[in-house]
């Protein structure tokens, strides 16, 4: 379920896990569609601001709900991982504060493109396999985790202060750079 304004199901018996709040749900889809996960991460004032007409722009709903399904799942996956108490302080930095990167990583890998202008019918098949289980994030998302870990160790930048590094937009061209070095859509 969609929250559209804070606390509108507060008198209802929805379980609050399959609720998603307007700030949620633009956190991803700045992060995941419109491939910003530093901004989505530390610069959420953005949604209501410089950048809320392109994430507000009235398109089709599946990309929003798949990029509120994915960062969620991304933040779940997460938080049941040994990293968040791991001795690698990159590691455990990543654990912590990178689940838009690793959602925004997954979902290229998934879709094999950044390209979110597909037809209705395509959008609803990935959501169908998404939301039916047919998909399994998880080895995804180690995978994600696993290149986000190579591009920040593989930076002394990054890994000097792995927190600003996760709130760089040039880490978000970095991975954009990793993700297309196939040549797939880049």
């Amino acid at each position: 379920m969609y929250e559209r304004k804070p606390r509108q199901y507060d008198d209802t018996t929805i379980d609050p896990p399959r609720l998603f709040t307007n700030e949620a749900v633009a956190q991803c889809y700045l992060a995941i569609v419109l491939k910003a996960p530093s901004d989505g991460r530390a610069r959420k004032y953005k949604v209501w601001g410089e950048l809320h007409s392109r994430i507000f722009s009235g398109q089709s709903i599946e990309p929003y709900i798949l990029a509120a399904l994915i960062g969620r799942s991304a933040s779940d996956w997460l938080r049941g991982r040994p990293f968040t108490t791991s001795e690698d302080e990159v590691l455990r930095i990543i654990a912590k504060r990178g689940s838009f990167h690793i959602g925004r990583i997954a979902a290229y890998l998934w879709r094999g493109s950044d390209d979110w202008n597909l037809d209705r019918a395509t959008l609803q098949a990935q959501l169908a396999a998404l939301q039916g289980g047919k998909l399994r994030l998880e080895k995804l998302f180690e995978e994600a985790f696993s290149m986000l870990a190579r591009l920040v160790k593989g930076n002394a930048e990054y890994s000097g202060d792995v927190d600003r590094a996760l709130k760089s937009a040039l880490l978000d061209k970095e991975i954009d750079r990793q993700l297309h070095k196939n040549g797939k859509d880049g």
